[in-house]
């Protein structure tokens, strides 16, 4: 009898359960704002008001909003290595941080924003 009764509860549950997902009325689907893509290759020249001017090349990849990469700076003749990780916004802002292994040991992080632009 016992296990009747409990039957007949979980049963109860169950079915009310499933009315209950049964629904009509449905919510849309999120909408995910489109980010500009800027995975790949970069060449370019850097201007920096200390350093002067110097080349810098960086590959990036992306998944979702965040892109990240190596970037290589060439200032006198030595290679220095910036390691960027970034959010990239509807608008195509982008923010992050970077941080840079310079040749004589010493690393330093910095935050960064800008606007890409294809």
């Amino acid at each position: 009898m016992l296990e009747t009764t409990l039957r007949r509860i979980l049963f109860a549950l169950c079915a009310g359960a499933m009315i209950s997902g049964c629904s009509n009325t449905s919510s849309p689907a999120p909408t995910t704002p489109t980010v500009a893509n800027i995975s790949g290759d970069y060449t370019g020249t850097v201007t920096d008001s200390v350093h002067g001017n110097y080349t810098a090349t960086a590959t990036l990849a992306q998944h979702s909003s965040t892109a990240g990469g190596t970037i290589a700076q060439q200032q006198a003749g030595a290679v220095t290595d910036a390691q960027v990780i970034l959010s990239i916004g509807a608008s195509n802002a982008v923010s992050g941080t970077m941080v840079v292994d310079y040749v004589n040991g010493t690393t330093c992080t910095f935050g960064t924003t800008g606007t890409y632009n294809s």
